[in-house]
């Protein structure tokens, strides 16, 4: 049954922008994200059939560090998987191969006839909420950018400082197959959007256009999704974005149900100083208690014997327990375990109902909490 924290799922994760940031700018720290990139641009309209090839190519070095010396960045020169199979050459020098379809894209690309090579700074990533929308993440860059334009090409500006944003769908950032969780930025509801701060000389409104569609293309073109396999367990997993009295990022999760409706989820109970806080839906915790109160019931409870001395006589009393039902209820601040059942006895004592009631709360305790 669908409540106001947790809607229909059964477990819901809210995080901070603060919180989300600050994991990116680790990631950042330890190079999960690249500090620094060299590409080889070709974003220019192709000659003849239509040109499948991926319009930015990273170049590093034997070592794998990014390329300090522009005039390394070289062209790739495209391998067939079949030729790397069965050359020896290509087996020895290890390329990439199947560069002309890195992703499957159907929309015809818009060139921005760009073409040259480039040096970027990246800074840490940062992740906001724009809009009330749901589904919109906002994910910005600062960058320093050095660009050298192939001869007859647009000039551009050599020296570029400026910020990218790029909101996407959450939708499309992470949707579920089967038990993986793939990232994906290359639907068309992408929306990509360059700052310029300071150039070395001043970028026209057709550049920074023309700077918006390369990357968009290289979004499209230049990316492969990835992919993150979830834990066994967990049967259904969407994101969605809250904005309220602050913002987060909600991840919903389905242990056990089918998948759930994301627009019953609309309530952010983060606390001003959170960085995150769970939500589990009562459903859920009974369903987890279940096998406990299958116990509880189906544990004979020993006989109930004691003695009553009168004037001339003794009766020895011996009750018979039955537990007739178990449950939990979750209240405000604890959980109330509610056994009922019924003790009877073949002498005179009358026989009885009765209901037991134990307050109690859970604890995260232990390094794997």
């Amino acid at each position: 049954m669908a409540n106001e924290l947790t809607g229909d799922f059964d477990v819901v994760a809210q995080f901070s922008m603060a919180a989300a940031n600050r994991v990116l700018a680790v990631m950042h720290s330890y190079e999960r994200f690249p500090h620094s990139v060299s590409i080889r641009v070709r974003d220019i309209p192709p000659r003849g059939l239509p040109d499948l090839h991926p319009i930015a190519i990273a170049g590093i070095d034997r070592f794998g560090d990014t390329l300090a010396e522009h005039g390394r960045i070289r062209d790739l020169v495209p391998v067939t998987g079949l030729l790397a199979s069965t050359d020896l050459l290509s087996f020895v020098l290890d390329p990439v191969v199947n560069t002309a379809n890195p992703g499957v894209f159907e929309d015809p690309l818009v060139p921005s006839n760009i073409q040259g090579r480039a040096q970027l700074q990246l800074f840490p990533p940062t992740i906001d909420v724009p809009v009330n929308s749901g589904t919109n993440v906002t994910i910005r860059i600062r960058l320093l950018a050095r660009y050298f334009p192939d001869p007859g090409t647009s000039p551009l500006a050599e020296f570029i400082r400026g910020e990218l944003k790029i909101t996407v769908p959450v939708s499309q950032v992470a949707s579920q197959v089967g038990n993986v969780v793939e990232i994906d930025i290359k639907g068309a509801n992408v929306n990509v959007s360059f700052t310029n701060y300071w150039s070395s000389r001043p970028l026209t409104p057709q550049d920074v256009a023309a700077i918006n569609r390369l990357i968009g293309n290289m979004l499209k073109t230049s990316f492969m999704p990835s992919n993150s396999t979830l834990p066994s367990n967990i049967r259904n997993m969407q994101f969605k974005t809250l904005l309220g009295a602050g913002k987060a990022i909600a991840v919903l999760l389905n242990l056990e149900s089918s998948p759930g409706t994301m627009n019953s989820v609309n309530n952010i109970f983060l606390g001003a100083s959170d960085d995150f806080a769970f939500g589990v839906g009562s459903d859920f915790v009974k369903v987890a208690f279940q096998p406990t109160l299958d116990a509880i019931l189906t544990t004979p409870v020993d006989p109930v014997k004691f003695t009553i001395n009168g004037v001339v006589h003794t009766w020895h009393i011996t009750y018979t327990v039955v537990l007739k039902s178990a449950s939990v209820d979750l209240r405000n601040g604890e959980i109330v375990l509610t056994i009922k059942g019924r003790a009877t006895t073949p002498s005179w004592p009358p026989n009885f109902d009765f209901t037991v009631t134990q307050k109690f709360s859970i604890e995260v305790i232990g390094a794997t909490a």
